[in-house]
């Protein structure tokens, strides 16, 4: 039947569950109002999708062709886009800690900047906690051909020469860390969705997360800014994720659920699971008197109390998982609210349990349906409000928003995709695609070694220039947000040279002390442990490098040259001895100069890295003698 009250503008959206497919068609009314025009649903013939995941591609097509058919003869028109998500269960999240030696480095190559911490020093450390945390799902997949989306990451602690720290900004430089909580979303999904779109002849036009789009219908914008939590509670996992800020933070998922309850009814009552459903959800509703026939056929009664009292271990135990989820996700804090949404968290006592162990007050942590739908209405009256329908009415209304979906933007050429959380930039970009680090950041070359007057000094090689970023023909930073459709073309970082002297140094040379201008003018120098040549006694000038706290007499060569008291040792690495040589002190990383092994393609699932027996570090000290383990297995 047609209808012409549908504008053109209407969007179709749906919710693509383990056991059924929710259908949405619907609307924007000209006060900001989501309008329900149509909907329908179906079951799936068979298992097609277990825990979030399709399994069977053609099955689920034909499911979601069966609900896009019933719609379009409701509607009269034609279906050709449709808004879909994916579900929370299927997300990964992982943590990692990110180490920058700030410090190290600026002894090594003075800052420009000075010896405080800068905003650019705290990017760079949340690229690397990224990229870190890219490497370490991808390993734990155990197959490097695995692509994953970024969903989210968000530094939950920061510390400084190991202790905790509110903010690093402005503090002097040292030994910075960031414990940093990254979600990802795994591409086999993503796929998996679109080809069972395209396979009921639909194009996706949007892509969500099922507990953004939750959050979505359920939380207004005005709230988002603050710190809460919704709780997504299914038939088998519990999705979970945390608001601030105005932007979904972190994302959590436990597998205790509706159906946990209900296979405790099974076993108490013996009886099917569908009859266990319905006194499940009586029980919910409060029933006194439920009557049902057991395995035997025989009728028999409980009552609602009967079965809260027979699941409340369950809902407490549940509560439990949920609270601790929610801290972990949220840095170790509770939140100031939580929203319950679901099928599978309608009893009051899970809500009132979930507040007792987050510290919150009763009424802040609730069951969320009717209450969070007030903006929505319905054009078909056979509908009921009811929190089932909040996941499928979020994707619909996401689509307005045009956030929190998949994007295309281009790199050098190259089409990247990723997911766009309405706060991502060039460095998003730069890890969804893979490209070099290295070739971000300022490039050094290996430092000259020469003999001053019978003595070895090091030269430092400078840094290079940063890369060059364009985004759509302007200059840009990795700081630079991104949307849909951008090209960004980046010219790679630069290796610097040498600090120009009287005349060019080569490694390995060997200069005479001339020219000082009286004894004790030399033996200040020598005292210092640092000699080096001065072609010219009347261009003579005092310094005080007090970077290597030295005093110098070439005005040129004053900050490039420094006393180096040469350590040798030898280590092991893999059962080869390796001899380090040229430097005050080594880390396991300077392994790296000697000893040749590929650390950025993964020829295994993990990369094991042991000094001594002991599980280590790159930035952990060498000592003569050390046994040092490296390889992929």
């Amino acid at each position: 039947m047609i209808n012409d009250t549908l504008p053109e503008d209407f969007v179709y959206g749906i919710d693509i569950g383990t056991r059924s497919v929710i259908g949405v068609v619907g609307y924007r009314d000209e006060n900001g109002g989501f309008v329900v025009y149509r909907m329908a649903s179906r079951f799936h013939s068979s298992r097609a999708m277990i825990d979030g995941q399709i399994h069977d591609i053609a099955a689920v097509s034909a499911t979601i062709k069966e609900v896009t058919k019933e719609l379009e003869e409701k509607i009269g028109r034609e279906l050709k886009n449709v808004c879909i998500a994916a579900a929370g269960r299927v997300l990964e999240t992982i943590s990692v800690k990110a180490e920058i030696d700030l410090k190290k480095e600026a002894e090594e190559v003075p800052r420009v900047l000075g010896d405080y911490i800068t905003e650019g020093d705290l990017r760079e450390l949340n690229m690397l906690a990224v990229q870190q945390a890219y490497e370490k799902i991808r390993d734990n997949s155990g197959n490097e051909k695995f692509n994953f989306y970024c969903v989210s990451s968000n530094i939950v602690k920061y510390y400084l020469n190991g202790d905790l720290m509110l903010s690093l900004l402005g503090h002097k430089i040292g030994l910075i860390a960031a414990q940093v909580i990254a979600t990802f979303l795994p591409g086999e999904v993503v796929d998996g969705l679109y080809s069972a779109v395209n396979g009921a002849d639909l194009t996706a036009v949007s892509l969500t997360l099922e507990p953004v789009a939750a959050i979505t219908a359920a939380i207004p914008q005005k709230f988002r800014m603050l710190n809460l939590a919704l709780v997504d509670v299914g038939a088998g996992t519990s999705d979970i994720c945390i608001t601030k800020e105005g932007s979904v933070i972190a994302y959590g998922m436990i597998p205790i659920a509706g159906d946990e309850l209900t296979m405790a009814i099974v076993d108490k009552y013996l009886v099917d699971f569908d009859t266990a459903e319905a006194i499940k959800m009586q029980a919910q509703a409060g029933k006194e008197e439920i009557e049902y026939n057991d395995v035997m056929m025989l009728p028999m009664k409980t009552s609602a109390n009967e079965v809260i009292a027979l699941l409340k271990p369950l809902m407490d135990s549940a509560a439990k998982a949920v609270a601790e989820e929610i801290k972990r996700l949220n840095g170790g804090k509770s939140v100031a609210a939580v929203f319950i949404v679901g099928g599978g968290g309608k009893f009051t006592e899970f809500a009132r349990k979930l507040a007792e162990i987050l510290e919150i007050p009763a009424e802040r942590a609730a069951l969320r349906g009717k209450e969070v739908l007030g903006n929505v209405s319905f054009k078909q009256e056979d509908i009921e409000k009811d929190s089932i329908l909040v996941t499928p009415i979020g994707i619909c209304e996401n689509y307005f928003e045009q956030k929190n979906s998949i994007i295309y933007v281009q790199l050098n050429g190259k089409l990247v995709r990723l997911y766009d959380n309405g706060r991502r930039n060039v460095a998003d970009v730069i890890v969804a695609a893979q490209y070099p680090a290295e070739d971000i950041f300022p490039k050094r070359g290996k430092d000259k070694l020469v003999m001053v007057d019978g003595r070895e000094a090091v030269i430092h090689a400078l840094p290079g220039d940063s890369a060059k970023i364009f985004v759509n023909g302007e200059s840009a930073n990795v700081s630079h947000s991104i949307k849909q459709g951008d090209e960004i073309r980046i010219i790679p970082s630069t290796y610097g040279g040498y600090e120009e002297l009287s005349e060019e140094l080569a490694d390995r040379d060997y200069y005479e002390i001339e020219g000082y201008e009286d004894e004790d003018d030399m033996a200040e120098n020598v005292s210092a442990g640092l000699k080096v040549r001065n072609p010219d006694a009347a261009d003579l000038k005092e310094r005080d490098q007090k970077a290597a706290g030295l005093k110098v007499r070439d005005p040129k060569a004053s900050d490039l040259v420094k006393a180096s008291e040469d350590v040798h040792i030898m280590v092991t690495v893999n059962d080869t001895k390796i001899e380090l040589s040229g430097k005050k002190e080594y880390r396991v990383v300077d392994i790296l100069d000697y000893y040749e092994i590929d650390i950025t393609t993964p020829t295994g699932k993990a990369f094991i890295l042991k000094k001594n027996g002991e599980d280590a570090e790159f930035i952990n000290e060498l000592k003569d003698g050390d046994i040092v383990e490296m390889h992929w297995q």
